[in-house]
């Protein structure tokens, strides 16, 4: 069903013969049109004529929506039903967040730095850093603190 609001229109009072004409219950108010009640302008099934759809458009109102529905896929020579489209978010998410891990992986195998993967870089590069500074006499406050719990671990135990 199709439904007219009761309320100021803001059209100015000559059209109100055009309301009058559709059986719309109208009054003018400071200067312009105000529909009294709602109106049910048109039955859900029924065409709409074009009185009605010049003041559907006068009134701004657009109630109707087309689109297309999906019957079957075809895709190299077999056919499937519509469903097989309908993805949900948690698949969907899962299959970007493997994806991912897969870029990292690769990228970090070969050495190329990517987005998913440049962390993994920085922090694989750090322990590297660490441990060339263990082995020798590299030093600075943080490496010396790894240095001596490295050489004490009795006194960090909990």
């Amino acid at each position: 069903d199709v439904w007219i609001p009761a309320g100021n229109t803001g059209m100015e009072p000559g059209k109100t013969s055009f309301f009058q004409a559709l059986g719309v219950p109208t009054k003018i108010a400071r200067g312009t049109i105000e529909i009294t009640t709602d109106l049910k302008l048109v039955e859900a099934g029924n065409k709409v004529g074009p009185s009605e759809a010049t003041l559907l458009n006068m009134m701004n109102i657009s109630p109707f929506t087309y689109g297309l529905g999906i019957e079957q896929v075809y895709d190299q020579g077999q056919a499937f039903p519509a469903d097989i489209l309908d993805i949900g978010e948690e698949q969907l998410l899962g299959t970007l967040a493997k994806a991912i891990t897969t870029i990292a992986t690769i990228s970090l195998a070969i050495n190329f730095p990517t987005l998913p993967s440049v962390m993994h870089s920085v922090v694989n590069s750090y322990k590297n850093i660490l441990a060339v500074a263990v082995e020798t006499e590299i030093s600075w406050p943080e490496i010396e603190d790894l240095k001596d719990r490295i050489a004490n671990p009795e006194a960090y135990a909990a």
